[in-house]
């Protein structure tokens, strides 16, 4: 498991993308465990990406048929 310090994390983000990708990292802030972020590999973030295009369109065809 893979802690991190909420000022840690914010310090140092752009090393911890490239060092952790494919992990998640628990955030801890005085010692109490307060959420986790996760670090994509490239292959997860194109397939998340999709689904959230696909998300988008559904959502703005919904929008685009109650204006018709």
């Amino acid at each position: 498991m893979i802690t991190k310090d909420i000022r840690e994390l914010r310090n140092n983000l752009s090393q911890y993308i490239d060092q952790y990708r494919g992990k998640k990292v628990y955030i801890s802030k005085y010692n109490k465990l307060i959420g986790e972020i996760k670090f994509y590999t490239h292959k997860e973030k194109e397939k998340i990406m999709l689904a959230m295009a696909k998300e988008m369109l559904k959502n703005d065809n919904v929008q685009f048929n109650l204006f018709s």
